[in-house]
């Protein structure tokens, strides 16, 4: 997959494939910053579920489950360095799950 986007469909069988055409995109800035950022879907129909994020070990620091539209996190309690952030989601009655990278920078 090429660039920092990324998403999973949970069907029968757990695949990965390439981002659709009609996909709902997602915001997330500034980025980088300081561990305050914005979580937002450009579509209307849509909205978070669950995001989490990651350190590049693969250990979960932070968890939060939402319904809504847009979203606000606040990661400024972790240090300066790279993170993955994953955002869940529903398309067509299937949980989608976006995968982008972060930066927090102090």
């Amino acid at each position: 997959m090429n660039g920092t986007k990324s998403a999973k469909v949970h069907t029968e069988q757990e695949k990965w494939i390439p981002l659709p055409e009609e996909m709902p995109k997602i915001t997330v800035f500034p980025n980088p910053s300081t561990g305050i950022f914005e979580i937002r879907f450009e579509e209307k129909n849509n909205t978070l579920t669950s995001v989490e994020v990651y350190n590049l070990e693969g250990r979960l620091l932070f968890e939060e489950n939402a319904l809504t539209k847009n979203m606000n996190i606040d990661l400024s309690n972790l240090n300066s360095g790279i993170y993955i952030l994953k955002v869940q989601t529903f398309l067509n009655e299937s949980e989608v799950y976006y995968t982008e990278r972060i930066v927090i920078s102090k």
